[in-house]
């Protein structure tokens, strides 16, 4: 008979880790868009992208266009719909 003993060792994600630590920042960022979405918060929602954003709007073969055209497309969604409803992966649903 032969008996057969493995281990699996999992390393914790550590503070010293740059990928972890862009992905955490990211995260934040990424929630504070949704939730200033779900509130209509239009003047957050800009702070939150760099000046050098571009938006690839949905329309097929529109150009990419600046951070300007995307904060005034985005106050215009906000200001036409009600009622807007995200579900997130993280367990967000407004």
């Amino acid at each position: 008979m032969v008996s057969l003993l493995a281990a699996c060792t999992h390393t914790k994600p550590t503070a010293n880790n740059p990928a972890e630590a862009a992905y955490t920042k990211n995260l934040a960022i990424a929630k504070k868009f949704i939730e200033a979405f779900l509130a209509k918060g239009s003047i957050t929602i800009a702070s939150l992208g760099t000046d050098d954003f571009m938006w690839s709007p949905p329309p097929v073969g529109a150009d990419s266009l600046p951070k300007a055209k995307w904060y005034a497309a985005m106050k215009k969604f906000m200001s036409t719909y009600n009622d807007i409803i995200l579900q997130t992966h993280y367990g967000v649903r407004e």
